[in-house]
C-alpha cells in the first residue's frame, strides 16, 4: 500500500496486517510497515535470539584464544565476581572454572581478603591504570606469582589480571628429577593398567604398551597430541578433561568412570585416574583400566 492509501483508509491497512506485515511505499519505495503487535513481538524475539547467538559465538572464540595462553587469566566484574577464568588459571587454583564463575573472589578464596593482591586489584580498578606486582601467594604458601592487573573498559567495568606462577619455574628442575622415579614406581605397582603422561597443556608425552592394547593408538601416533584426542565430543564440550586436571591439582587425585575413544573410533568405558607426577612439575600420569 502507498502512504497516501494508508492515510485515506487506515482501517484497510489494519485489516490487511491481521494476515501479515503490510509494506507501505513512499514514492514507489518500501519505507514503512504496518504489523500487529504479535508479529512485532515475534520479530523482536527473533532478532534478540540472533543477537544472543552472536554474543555466545564470540565468547566461545574468545575463550578458545584465552585457553591457549600459558599464563593464568581472570576477570572480575564491578561486584568482584569471577566473570572469566582461562584454563591455566583454573588449573592453578585447582578448581573447575564452572565452580568459580559468578562467585565473589574473596568468598571463593577467603585467604585473599585484605591481602596485597586484593589491594593492588582495587588500585587498578580505582586508578584506571595497569598495575604490576609480585605476590607471595596466600593460596599456596611458598609460591610466588607475577601479576599484571588492569581495569576493564566501561560501561561494564571491572578488573582483569594476567599472572605467571614463578615458583613453578623455580622448582621445575627438581620436579622433573623426581617425576621419572615416581612414574617407574606406579608402573611397577600396576603393570596391567594403561598408562600415559601429559603436561599442563594437555599434550601427551608418553604412552605405555598397555595403553596401546586398550585404546589401539600407537605411541608414535598419539604422543604429541592433546589428551582431548581420547575423549568424546560431548566430554570435550563440557570441559571434562580439564576438570579432571583441575581436581587432580587441587586434591592430588582425580578418579572417575568415563568413556574414551579408541583409534578405530569406537568407545571404551574405563576407570580413569589422574595424578600429578609432582606438585610443581606440571606433569600428570593418567591410568586407565577397562570396566
Amino acid at each position: 500500500m502507498s502512504a497516501a492509501e494508508v492515510s485515506r483508509n487506515f482501517a484497510k491497512a489494519q485489516s490487511a496486517a491481521e494476515k501479515g506485515p503490510v509494506a507501505i511505499t513512499h514514492h514507489g519505495r518500501e519505507r514503512y510497515a504496518v504489523l500487529t503487535w504479535e508479529d512485532y513481538e515475534k520479530l523482536r524475539g527473533a532478532a534478540g535470539d540472533a543477537h544472543d547467538r552472536a554474543i555466545e559465538a564470540a565468547h566461545r572464540k574468545f575463550m578458545l584464544v584465552l585457553d591457549t595462553v600459558s599464563e593464568g587469566y581472570v576477570s572480575l566484574d564491578r561486584d568482584w565476581r569471577f566473570n572469566t577464568i582461562n584454563r591455566a588459571a583454573s588449573l592453578y587454583f585447582g578448581v573447575p572454572r564452572e565452580d568459580l564463575i559468578g562467585r565473589v573472589w574473596t568468598d571463593a578464596f577467603p585467604v585473599v581478603a585484605g591481602s596485597d593482591a586484593e589491594r593492588m586489584l582495587h588500585r587498578a580498578a580505582s586508578s584506571g591504570e595497569a598495575v604490576d606486582f609480585v605476590w607471595s601467594s596466600g593460596l599456596f604458601p611458598g609460591r610466588r606469582v607475577a601479576v599484571k592487573a588492569f581495569p576493564l573498559p566501561r560501561p561494564e567495568g571491572g578488573v582483569a589480571a594476567l599472572f605467571t606462577n614463578l615458583a613453578e619455574q623455580e622448582r621445575q628442575e627438581e620436579a622433573l628429577r623426581s617425576a621419572s622415579g615416581r612414574l617407574a614406581a606406579i608402573e611397577g605397582e600396576l603393570p596391567e593398567w594403561a598408562m600415559l603422561t601429559f603436561n599442563m597443556d594437555g599434550t601427551i608425552t608418553s604412552w605405555n604398551p598397555a595403553a596401546k592394547s586398550l585404546l589401539g593408538w600407537a605411541e608414535a601416533k598419539v604422543v604429541g597430541q592433546s589428551i582431548e584426542t581420547l575423549y568424546t565430543d560431548s566430554d570435550i564440550a563440557s570441559g571434562a578433561p580439564w576438570a579432571e586436571i583441575a581436581k587432580a591439582v587441587g586434591t592430588g587425585r582425580s578418579e572417575i568412570e568415563t568413556e574414551h575413544l579408541k583409534d578405530d573410533g569406537s568407545i571404551v568405558r574405563c576407570r580413569n585416574i589422574v595424578i600429578p607426577m609432582d606438585g610443581a612439575s606440571g606433569s600428570f600420569v593418567k591410568i586407565l583400566r577397562r570396566l
